[in-house]
C-alpha cells in the first residue's frame, strides 16, 4: 500500500515539476496573453510539448520544490479568492420555476425583464442592502467588486449582435455571461425608466427607519454596518414566540361560524353558476384600513420572483391561452376592492396541475363566485386527498378555463386588487394575467427569510381556527375565506403585524402611509404626471397620452405609477452612503428627477471619456451612447439596410460603437462590474428583442 502512495507522490511532482518549469518560461519572457493560452493549448499535463518532451520528465523532485509548487497553488487560490466572479444560473431558474412547462411536460425558462438587470446592478452596488439579488446570474464575493459601470447602446438589439457579429467582436468575445431579455417597447416602457425606478418595499422603509430610531435616541451618526449588527440579528425564535402577542387587538369583525359547507352544499351552489361580482360588489372597507392597502400589493420586481405571470413574454409556449383578467384597468387607489381567490387542482395528462375549481369571496367575506371546471385533458388523478375533488363530482360539470376567463373579464371591477396564498398557482391554472395582487405568503413573515409559511399555520396562528382538516380534501371556498380574513387583519393592525422583518416598525413611522391626516385618497385630484413632479423621484421617458390602452394594460405590471412606491436608483445608492453619476444626451435630461446627477453630452465619445472620469468618484455610472439609434435616423428604417452602401455604412457604425464601448472596458478598474444593454427597439411594427452581457473586469 505504501508503494502506491509513493508512485502516486512521485507522480504528482512530476507534474508539479512541470507545472514550475512553465510557470518559470512565462515569467521569464514577457509572454503575451495570447501566446500564453497557445502555450498552454500545446503543454498537456504529462509535460510534453511541441520539441518533445521535458528532460526532467522523469526525474523525481525535491520536497522542498513540492513544498514550493503546494506554496504557489495556495497563492494562486487566495489569488482568484480575492476576485469577483458573474455566472449564469437559468438552468436553475428553469427548474425551480413550477409553471412554465409546455404541453409536453418540457420546462420552459420563464422570461427575464430589465428589472433582472436592475437586480444586478443594485446587487453589485448595494450588496446585502439590496431589495434582491438577480435570479437568472450568481455574483460571487460581490463585497471584491470596486465600480459597476452599465452602459445602454440605444435601439441596439440581439437582431444585429447576431447578424453582424464582426462589427460586434466585444460583445461576441469579451463578456462571462449574456441573455435575452424582454424589450421594455413591449410594454411602454424603456431601459431608462426600467432601471432608475426602483419599486420601494417595506423592508427597504424598515431600514430607514430603524436608522432614523437610533439616531434619535443615540444622537449619533449611526452607520448601515452598524444597523446591520444590531437590528438584523435580532433572534428569530423569539420574535417567532411574540407574534401571538400581536393577536392581542384582533379582527372582531371577523368572527364568523368556522364549521365549513357540507360538500353537498357547495357543489349544488357551482352548478347554480355564478353571481355577478360587478353589479352585486359591496362597499369596500377601506375606511377600517390602518394604512394604505397598496403597500400589501406586489411590486413588478416582487411579481417576477414569485412566479406571477407578467406579459411581454406571451410568445413563450407557457403563455399559450393565457388572457387579461380586464380589457384596461382603472387606477389603483386605497379604496380598491379586495377579493380573495383560492383553487384546487388536479393531474392531467398533459403532464401538470389543471384547474378544477376556483371561488372568490369579496372583503365582506361573501362568496361571489364558486365553480367547478373540467379540464380538457384526460385526468390522471384527483389528488382527493387535496383537492377535495372526485371523478363524481366532475362528471356532470361542463365548465371550462375559457368559461372561468370570460367570467373574471366581465364581472371583476377593473381596479380589484386580487388576493391568494401564493397566488401564482392559481393565476397559472386559470391561465390570468393580472396587475393588481397581495400574496398572504408574503406579507406575513414568521421566519425573517424567503421561507414561507403555509395557509394552515398562518390561520391556526393569527385567526386561532383549524382549516384544510377535512379528511376528504381541501375546500377552496373555505381556504379564499381565510385568506380575505388574514389581509384585513394585517389592514386592521400595524404594517409590522405578522412580520418579523419589519416587527419593530409602527404604520406612524411612515408619515406618507398615513391616513388619518386627510379625509380624502391623497391621489384624489391629482393625475400621474402632477404626483412624479412633486415628488421628484421618478424617471419617465415617454409621453403616456400617446400610448394604446393595450400598452398601458402592460405597463401596469412593470411601472408602478404614483410617487410612493418608488425611488430612484441613484436616491437609493444615497441611503447608503454611495455615489452614482448618469451620462445621457441634453434631450433627455428632462426624463430624470432633478436632484438626480446627471451629466449631459453631445456625443458618444464625450460620453465614454466622461463615464472614465466619473468613476474616479462615483461607485456607479449608467451611460447611454446613441451611435446607432443616430444612424438609423439618418439612413432611414426599414429596408434600406438591405442595400449594399447602407449595410457597409451600418458596420462600420457597428464597428465604431463597439471601439467606444471597449474603450470604457479598457479603462475600468480591476475587479469592477461592466454590463453591456442592448435595448431593442419597435420597427414598423416589428419589436427587435433585448439582450444583455456582463463582465469581471
Amino acid at each position: 500500500m505504501s508503494k502506491r502512495k509513493d508512485e502516486r507522490t512521485e507522480n504528482k511532482k512530476r507534474k508539479a515539476m512541470a507545472f514550475l518549469a512553465l510557470v518559470k518560461s512565462t515569467e521569464d519572457n514577457d509572454t503575451s496573453p495570447a501566446k500564453k493560452s497557445k502555450v498552454e493549448s500545446h503543454t498537456g499535463t504529462t509535460g510534453s510539448c511541441n520539441n518533445g518532451p521535458i528532460p526532467q520528465k522523469e526525474k523525481s523532485m525535491s520536497d522542498e520544490m513540492y513544498d514550493e509548487f503546494k506554496k504557489k497553488r495556495k497563492e494562486n487560490k487566495e489569488l482568484i479568492m480575492q476576485r469577483p466572479k458573474v455566472f449564469l444560473t437559468l438552468d436553475e431558474l428553469t427548474r425551480d420555476n413550477p409553471h412554465h412547462v409546455d404541453d409536453n411536460g418540457v420546462k420552459i425558462r420563464p422570461p427575464l425583464f430589465m428589472s433582472d438587470v436592475q437586480h444586478l446592478l443594485m446587487f453589485a452596488v448595494l450588496q446585502e442592502y439590496s431589495s434582491f439579488k438577480p435570479r437568472w446570474c450568481r455574483l460571487l464575493r460581490v463585497g471584491k467588486i470596486t465600480k459597476v459601470v452599465a452602459v445602454v447602446l440605444d435601439s441596439l438589439s440581439a437582431q444585429e449582435y447576431e447578424r453582424f457579429p464582426g462589427s460586434l467582436p466585444t460583445l461576441h468575445q469579451a463578456f462571462d455571461i449574456q441573455a435575452d431579455i424582454i424589450a421594455p417597447v413591449q410594454y411602454a416602457s424603456s431601459v431608462r425608466e426600467d432601471i432608475m425606478n426602483v419599486p420601494i418595499r417595506l423592508t427597504s422603509q424598515a431600514d430607514v427607519v430603524q436608522l432614523v430610531k437610533q439616531k434619535q435616541k443615540d444622537g449619533i451618526k449611526i452607520s448601515p454596518q452598524f444597523f446591520k449588527n444590531t437590528v438584523a440579528k435580532t433572534q428569530l425564535w423569539q420574535s417567532y414566540k411574540n407574534l401571538k402577542a400581536l393577536m392581542s387587538n384582533p379582527l372582531q369583525s371577523l368572527e364568523l361560524d368556522s364549521s365549513a359547507k357540507p360538500d353537498s352544499e357547495i357543489v349544488a351552489e357551482a352548478q347554480n353558476g355564478l353571481q355577478n361580482i360587478g353589479e352585486d360588489s359591496p362597499v369596500s372597507t377601506f375606511e377600517q384600513d390602518k394604512f394604505d392597502r397598496r403597500w400589501l400589493m406586489l411590486n413588478s420586481a416582487q411579481m417576477a420572483v414569485e412566479h406571477i405571470p407578467m406579459p411581454g413574454g406571451e410568445s413563450n409556449r407557457s403563455f399559450y391561452g393565457f388572457k387579461y383578467t380586464k380589457k384596461s384597468y382603472s387606477k389603483i387607489t386605497r379604496k380598491s376592492p379586495l377579493f380573495a381567490i383560492d383553487c384546487e387542482m388536479i393531474q392531467t395528462k398533459a403532464s401538470k396541475m389543471d384547474l378544477a375549481r376556483v371561488s372568490i369571496v369579496d372583503e365582506n367575506l361573501q362568496v361571489v363566485y364558486d365553480s367547478f371546471v373540467k379540464p380538457r385533458a384526460p385526468v390522471i388523478d384527483y389528488v382527493t386527498q387535496f383537492s377535495g375533488i372526485t371523478e363524481e363530482i366532475l362528471a356532470p360539470v361542463t365548465t371550462r378555463v375559457e368559461d372561468v376567463q370570460k367570467v373574471m373579464m366581465t364581472c371583476l371591477p377593473p381596479d380589484a386588487i386580487l388576493c391568494g396564498q401564493s397566488i401564482s398557482s392559481d393565476l397559472n391554472s386559470m391561465k390570468l394575467f393580472h396587475p393588481y395582487i397581495i400574496d398572504t405568503s408574503v406579507i406575513y413573515n414568521l421566519t425573517g427569510t424567503r421561507q414561507k409559511t403555509g395557509l394552515k399555520k398562518l390561520t391556526s396562528i393569527f385567526l386561532g381556527r383549524d382549516i384544510q382538516s377535512n379528511s376528504g380534501g381541501h375546500c377552496s371556498v373555505e381556504d379564499a375565506m381565510a385568506t380575505m380574513e388574514l389581509v384585513l387583519l394585517k389592514l386592521r393592525n400595524e404594517m409590522n403585524f405578522g412580520d418579523i422583518k419589519i416587527k419593530n416598525v409602527k404604520t406612524t413611522d411612515y408619515p406618507e402611509t398615513g391616513l388619518e391626516h386627510s379625509g380624502r385618497d391623497e391621489d384624489e385630484g391629482l393625475d400621474d404626471s402632477q404626483l412624479d413632479n412633486s415628488c421628484m423621484t421618478v424617471t419617465r421617458s415617454l409621453e403616456l397620452n400617446g400610448v394604446s390602452d393595450k400598452m398601458k394594460r402592460k405597463r401596469l405590471f412593470f411601472q408602478q405609477e404614483g410617487c410612493k412606491f418608488i425611488e430612484n436608483f441613484l436616491h437609493r445608492m444615497e441611503k447608503h452612503s454611495k455615489k452614482g453619476k448618469i451620462i445621457d444626451e441634453p434631450a433627455s435630461v428632462a426624463d430624470y428627477p432633478v436632484t438626480v446627477p446627471v451629466v449631459s453630452c453631445s456625443s458618444d465619445k464625450e460620453s465614454s471619456k466622461q463615464t472614465l472620469a466619473q468613476l474616479a468618484e462615483n461607485t456607479f455610472c449608467f451611460t447611454h451612447l446613441y451611435g446607432y439609434r443616430n444612424f438609423l435616423r439618418t439612413c432611414g428604417h426599414g429596408t434600406d439596410q438591405d442595400k449594399p452602401e447602407t449595410a457597409e455604412e451600418l458596420k462600420k457604425c457597428l464597428w465604431k460603437l463597439d471601439r467606444r464601448f471597449w474603450k470604457i472596458l479598457m479603462g475600468l478598474p480591476e475587479r469592477s462590474l461592466f454590463v453591456v444593454i442592448l435595448p431593442g427597439r419597435e420597427e414598423n411594427g416589428v419589436v427587435y428583442s433585448a439582450k444583455t452581457f456582463a463582465k469581471i473586469t
